[in-house]
């Protein structure tokens, strides 16, 4: 049986051997020596890397390159470990290798055959797989520590020290500001269609999507873009955690990928109904599925006469209503969720001032201009510089 914290590991490195082709495996911290998995590594390269190894703390991720450009990362996990690797992050040059290799032609061949078939990672992904790990097993925010060892700077000397600084490996460090944020936006939103869209965006992207998202795709990443998401639309903490626990505790037990998919996509079908439930709560029944509809459509050109007729009430109704039970106009309501989001659209995306009108349903720049400024009381470039998000 499977401890916790075996469990984890083991989904996460199935998802890095199934997404980068890299051979990852987890083992024992107390080993009495380690083996790099590479028929061109010599005895001391392997005596060098277990030495770092013992020496490192927890939480430690030893980039390793040995004498060949042949890169591994060794991660160790309180009392366990994990090695990733071997993997190329270059191009090789004949200059650049070992005597040993050079010292025949069916060497070289043979080298270069082999280093070819390896899977190509470059350190910043290799340190993204690192981080992220860390993050599913650890949780949102955690701190550790990185080395970069060039084995051969090593081979005749002393080894270098592990480093006490720790940097910041938590959600906050790795987060792609553009699908996640839109990701995050239609969680928010309750729009299931559009949330599950942009989670097989990051899915399906490129090649460092999946170590963004999450090593383990449904755990740690997608939870906490989902409970940010679940936080901004004001669903009380309490019914947030239950769910988001639930998926955590069905996510962790199955290394299957396929099941890991399915539940990750019921967790976000269950997370935009309780928005909508949360959103709805207080509002008649035609009143919830007005505001629904406005912040589900809110990249479109939205009209009071239109909104009315889908809830069969007469405009003037609709606007008595709608006011009455949400406290200001529908129109003030939809201009403010645009600004809300072209705000938070300023801060956490690089798009152009166009390109967030298209976004929210603005076509014109000008008059979106003068919206922002009543609302905020600065121009749109001047908040951006400001950096701070708007409450939520």
């Amino acid at each position: 049986m499977l401890t916790p914290l075996e469990a984890a590991i083991n989904t996460g490195l199935l998802y890095i051997s199934t997404f980068t082709g890299a051979n990852a495996v987890m083992f024992e911290r107390n080993v009495q020596q380690l083996n790099l998995p590479s028929s061109f590594i010599t005895e001391r390269e392997n005596e060098i890397a277990f030495q770092l190894f013992q020496n490192a703390k927890d939480r430690t991720a030893c980039f390793l390159q040995d004498c060949c450009h042949i890169h591994y990362c060794i991660l160790n996990m309180e009392e366990k470990a994990a090695l990733i690797g071997p993997y190329r992050s270059e191009k090789h040059t004949p200059s650049n290798l070992p005597e040993w290799i050079l010292s025949s032609r069916n060497k070289r061949e043979g080298f270069s055959s082999y280093y070819k078939s390896l899977p190509f990672l470059t350190l910043e992904q290799s340190k993204l797989i690192a981080r992220t790990l860390f993050v599913s097993i650890y949780g949102e925010e955690v701190f550790s520590n990185e080395q970069e060892i060039n084995i051969q700077n090593f081979m005749k000397g002393e080894l270098p020290p592990i480093p006490d600084e720790e940097v910041n490996t938590g959600f906050s460090s790795i987060r792609d500001t553009g699908t996640m944020f839109y990701y995050i936006e239609q969680v928010r939103s309750g729009n299931y269609e559009k949330a599950i869209g942009a989670y097989h965006k990051l899915m399906r992207g490129r090649a460092d999507s999946f170590f963004l998202l999450g090593v383990v795709e449904g755990t740690s990443r997608l939870r906490t873009l989902t409970a940010v998401a679940l936080h901004r639309a004001r669903v009380p903490d309490t019914a947030s955690t239950a769910l988001l626990v639930e998926f955590k505790n069905k996510i962790r037990r199955t290394t299957n990928l396929e099941e890991v998919r399915l539940l990750s996509e019921k967790m976000i079908e269950q997370s935009c109904a309780l928005v909508r439930s949360y959103r709805s709560g207080n509002y008649s029944q035609s009143i919830s599925i007005a505001v629904d509809y406005i912040h589900r459509n809110l990249s479109k050109p939205l009209f009071v006469a239109e909104i009315a007729e889908i809830v069969n009430l007469t405009p003037n109704c609709f606007s008595t209503k709608f006011h009455e039970e949400v406290g200001i106009p529908a129109t003030s309501y939809i201009n403010k969720l645009r600004m809300r989001t072209a705000a938070e659209l300023l801060i956490y995306t690089n798009l152009s001032i166009n390109s967030i009108c298209t976004h929210i349903g603005m076509m014109d720049s000008n008059y979106f201009s003068r919206c922002f400024k009543k609302e905020y009381k600065m121009s749109p470039s001047e908040y951006r510089k400001l950096g701070k998000p708007p409450e939520v």
